[in-house]
């Protein structure tokens, strides 16, 4: 499917995307997975009558979102008939077009469902099972393509129905093929229910990103953290913004400062205060400290 995502920076309220659809209830908004907050769809209209009724278009929402929510606009299609030609009425180049067009679109957000399949179980099915996934894969790709190859071949107006019927006949059998891989995927979510959690994204510290780092697990469990670097005066508190948000403040934070010499541990070394984007950090100043924070995201 056609897709785009944004990190919020907390200010922003608009939202662009420029892939093309057919009807409002075609877009779909998510934050964070979940259902969005209000927020109005503006389209831009497309150019003739054989062009899709909207080329793009931006989410504006009402309030901006969070700092850090993702925020993500998909192109939905329902798998059905655009236009309906009747034996009696008059099919014209524009509505053959219209009805190709929207074919077309379908036919390219499967071929993206498909790629996305191979991505998440190739790399934890056995050999065996995988291969027999992806060869079925290619052939409803190789028959993806055929599809096109047909609809450029309906520009011929002459030959304009047996090719459509011989269009759906293909569709059809793409959704056969379709429903087999479906079964294929249950099978291989069955085989990996007793694998172990593991990292599916994760940063490293640098300047950039002010030092801080995190991993952020299939679970949802996250772990974070990062260094305040030594600073003036003696004893002082620090208001730490997470990379990653957090659930709610039921997680774990802790932090730890690097002395020597003579000078004692600053007994408010400690993390004062909890939201689910931020922690309030006591800290010896004029030494380096590390903080850590783990729990849900």
């Amino acid at each position: 499917m056609q897709t785009v995502s944004y990190v919020a920076n907390g200010k922003a309220t608009t939202f662009y995307f420029n892939f093309p659809y057919f009807d409002r209830d075609n877009i779909v908004v998510t934050v964070n997975g979940g259902n969005a907050p209000s927020y109005n769809l503006i389209g831009t209209k497309g150019g003739t009558a054989p062009d899709f009724p909207f080329t793009s278009g931006k989410i504006v929402f009402q309030k901006p979102p969070k700092r850090y929510d993702t925020i993500t606009i998909e192109r939905h299609l329902p798998l059905a008939r655009a236009i309906d030609f009747q034996p009696t009425a008059q099919i014209t180049p524009t509505l053959l077009n219209q009805d190709m067009n929207y074919t077309m679109e379908v036919l390219k957000d499967l071929r993206a469902d498909l790629d996305i399949v191979r991505q998440n179980y190739a790399d934890i099915a056995d050999k065996e099972s995988t291969e027999l996934l992806l060869s079925k894969i290619d052939l409803v790709n190789q028959n993806i393509a055929d599809v096109s190859d047909n609809i450029e071949i309906l520009n011929s107006i002459s030959s304009m129905q047996n090719a459509i019927a011989s269009l759906q006949g293909t569709v059809a059998t793409l959704a056969s093929a379709l429903s087999g891989c479906t079964t294929d995927i249950d099978l291989l979510n069955t085989k990996t229910t007793g694998i172990s959690d593991y990292v599916i994204e994760s940063q490293a510290p640098s300047a950039a990103n002010n030092y801080t780092w995190y991993r952020k697990y299939k679970s949802g469990w996250v772990e974070q953290g990062g260094q305040i670097a030594p600073s003036n005066p003696t004893n002082t508190n620090t208001v730490i913004t997470l990379p990653v948000e957090m659930t709610n403040t039921n997680y774990g934070a802790f932090s730890n400062t690097t002395y020597s010499g003579n000078d004692a541990p600053l007994v408010g070394n400690v993390v004062k205060a909890k939201t689910t984007v931020s922690i309030s950090l006591g800290h010896l100043a004029n030494y380096t400290t590390n903080w850590l924070v783990f729990g849900m995201m």
